[in-house]
């Protein structure tokens, strides 16, 4: 999920990516931080990229309000979820016109942020996120791609391994990455599919998952395995 913040206060924009990181770990959930300090930057951005889900923006920025740079992206985008910040309440009403989902006024605490969050989440249809396996052994299934740690072939099957189970499933290792390629998961072997989220280190011809699990990388895959890892770690993106 992408999480964009736009301020033109970089102090403020620490402390919000630090609450967002704060959030993601306390709920299991890995966000996409992307940073703007400029509101035409902004602009540009959503044109050539409309996939971010959550947008944090000040009202009082150096060229325009608010306000204004969200009419602008309505134009174009109707589905992202805007959340104005403001150290001023006088522009509040002015948010229903962009079908904003919240006014919060600065300065606010963690926990005023993660119950805006919370509320954002129960909004937001997550069901995307969810896969549908109709044959493994455990029955028909749905697994949340956040849950799913790696996929490893297993005899004439494949394993899928989950934070709190394992699934035999029918579906080629071939099958599995076509499902999964919108997601953060990269085959680093022909036997075996991460989840980027669980990597903890790369030593070589091996990585290592959080749960010390070592897994092999294909010299023929590494490469981009490592484009692929570089690209997931860099989280943060300042424009």
């Amino acid at each position: 999920m992408k999480i964009g913040i736009c301020d033109d206060d970089i102090s403020f924009l620490k402390i919000m990516t630090s609450y967002i990181e704060q959030y993601g770990k306390e709920n299991y959930k890995r966000f996409r931080i992307i940073q703007f300090t400029r509101e035409d930057r902004l602009v540009e951005y959503i044109k050539k990229d409309p996939e971010i889900d959550i947008l944090f923006l000040d009202v009082l920025l150096y060229q325009q309000n608010g306000i204004d740079i969200a009419k602008e992206i309505r134009k174009t985008n109707h589905k992202v979820r805007i959340v104005f910040v403001s150290a001023s309440e006088k522009f509040a009403v002015k948010g229903y016109e962009v079908n904003a989902e919240g006014y919060m006024l600065k300065p606010f605490n963690y926990l005023e942020f993660a119950g805006k969050m919370d509320d954002l989440m129960i909004r937001i249809d997550t069901r995307s996120a969810e896969i549908f396996y109709d044959n493994t052994d455990k029955g028909k299934i749905l697994i949340d791609v956040n849950d799913l740690v790696y996929i490893e072939t297993f005899e004439r099957n494949t394993k899928m391994h989950t934070r709190e189970d394992t699934y035999i499933s029918c579906k080629k290792m071939k099958e599995h990455e076509q499902i999964l390629q919108t997601y953060n998961f990269c085959r680093c072997h022909a036997a075996y599919i991460v989840n980027l989220n669980y990597v903890r280190s790369i030593d070589g011809l091996s990585l290592f998952l959080k749960d010390g699990t070592e897994i092999p990388i294909s010299k023929s895959r590494r490469s981009r395995f490592m484009e692929a890892f570089a690209e997931y770690v860099d989280s943060v993106i300042r424009f």
